[in-house]
Order: structure tokens, then sequence, then C-alpha cells
């Protein structure tokens, strides 16, 4: 059994931009010769998500509706989509703009070719207390999304930027096992992110002032839900 204690993150502003997927090497090039002087601090890597929300989507709507406060739950692992890796169940809390995220390790794997019923069983019985209540809240596994992330952060660190290209989503609802073989129809985008800490507002604002993409409100959760209820 991990801690009962999963550390919370500060709060940060995260900013997204988001344009068609063969822009990414221009967003990259960009980078490159900018003069904040960013540097891959990680390679590229494979990132699948689990989203789990209510049977009648109280997060998804909470998003489209723009409420300030929300919350999102979501067990996460890199590398290969099959079988589900070891990762971390993620809450994500938004509060007016800020972004917070309680983060509990689960460093066991789920059962291979279990049934969401033994795999979300696998992640109650890895996780202690409070965490562990967040599945009461949002029972049902929705859906299942992956992309390639690349990284960029400024030598200080306080700028930290992240490129993900090749998304997919699979939708999970009437699933007794989890599905990755049927991908929904999903718009080939690439989302470009900014994060960083609110006292480094002004700095950041000078950084992305010649980003050549516009600001986007987007939500890769609500995004997916919208393609798996038209599939």
């Amino acid at each position: 059994m991990t801690s009962s204690d999963p550390p919370i993150e500060p709060a940060r502003r995260e900013v997204k931009y988001v344009t068609d997927e063969v822009l990414a090497p221009h967003l990259e090039s960009w980078l490159q010769s900018h003069h904040a002087a960013f540097t891959t601090p990680y390679p590229a890597r494979w990132v699948n998500n689990i989203y789990f929300d209510t049977p009648d989507y109280f997060a998804y709507a909470q998003n489209l509706a723009g409420i300030t406060s929300r919350t999102k739950v979501r067990y996460r692992w890199y590398g290969a989509l099959r079988p589900i890796g070891a990762g971390q169940l993620e809450v994500k809390m938004r509060r007016s703009g800020l972004g917070r995220k309680l983060t509990h390790r689960i460093a066991e794997t789920p059962p291979e070719d279990g049934s969401w019923r033994q795999v979300i069983a696998h992640f109650r019985n890895n996780v202690a207390g409070g965490p562990g209540a967040w599945f009461d809240a949002f029972p049902t596994p929705i859906l299942i999304n992956r992309y390639l992330r690349r990284y960029w952060v400024t030598p200080d660190g306080h700028v930290r930027i992240t490129i993900d290209t090749d998304q997919a989503v699979f939708d999970q609802r009437y699933q007794g096992s989890p599905n990755v073989e049927r991908p929904a129809n999903l718009p080939r985008t690439t989302v470009f992110e900014v994060k960083y800490l609110p006292q480094h507002h002004h700095e950041v604002r000078d950084t992305i002032a010649s980003l050549p993409v516009s600001l986007s409100r987007h939500s890769k959760y609500a995004v997916g839900v919208d393609s798996i209820r038209s599939f």
C-alpha cells in the first residue's frame, strides 16, 4: 500500500493553443530558435489516460459550461497502450483559472486482460484513504486517450511547454473490459500547452508573444467525449 498522503502540486496556470497537426514541426522550430533558450528535459513519450466520470457525464458537462470550480479524475501511464501499465491516479482540480493536481502513484500493474470491474478494484486496493473515494464520485470509465508528448522548458524552469500530437481516443462506455482496438474519429490536431506558476505571468506573456498560433479553450477529455458520442 502506498502513502495515504499523495502530493498535491502547487496551483499553476495552463494555457492551451490548438492547431493542425501538420504545424507541429513549425512550433518546435519556433521553440528551438526562441531567445528564451528552451531545452528538452525529457525525451518524447506516449501518454495514456483513462478518464472517469458519472454515467450522465457530470465532469464533461461542467467543462462545457465553463464552471470555474471543477474536478477531473483520470489514471495515467506511459509507454505502451496495452496492457495498462503501472502509473498514477490523478485528480485535477481547477479553481478560478488555476489548476492543482493530486497525484497518487500506483506501482503495481492492473490485471492483464482484466475486466473493468477488476481494474477499478485494483486501483481502489492500491490507493489509501481519500483518493479511492474519487471512484465513488466518478465511477464510470468513459474513454481512454493517448498522444505523443514532447517537452520543453526554460533554463530557470519558469516556463514549461508540452506539444501533443498523434492523438487517439477509445470508447469505454459499453465495454466489459478496456477497449484499445477501435479508435473513434478524432480531429488531427496539435495541442501546444504552456504551464507556469501565477507569479511568472508577465514573464510568460512576453515569452509567448510571438507564438504563431492563437489561444484556444480546449479539453482533451471533452473533445474525446464529443468524438465517442458521435462515433
